[in-house]
């Protein structure tokens, strides 16, 4: 299933909410063409993931990202290729690599 900006805010804010005593900016938001070598590179596995959606093209993608950064998670606004759709939150940790 492909998300819209604002579908994909909304199910990684609803997703935050459910993990007790955190933070937005305890968590990170990013976008890839590549799930599994950008995870790898955050030494995060996929499992731990808090969501991996995919986007209907670059530009929703792109707003999501801005959108959740401005919202208080951690993140880089920007990036990627013209094929970069995938949009992915994860909970930061002392092994994850922002």
């Amino acid at each position: 299933m492909k998300y819209n900006s604002d579908s994909i805010v909304s199910e990684i804010m609803a997703a935050i909410a459910k993990v007790p005593g955190t933070y937005h900016s305890d968590f990170y938001v990013g976008i890839t063409n590549d799930i599994d070598r950008r995870l790898n590179e955050h030494n995060v596995d996929k499992r731990d993931c808090l969501k991996i959606l995919e986007a209907t093209n670059k530009d929703e993608a792109e707003m999501a990202e801005i959108t959740l950064i401005h919202s208080g998670l951690k993140g880089h606004q920007g990036g990627g290729t013209n094929d970069t759709n995938i949009v992915y939150c994860y909970q930061i940790t002392d092994n994850t690599r922002q």
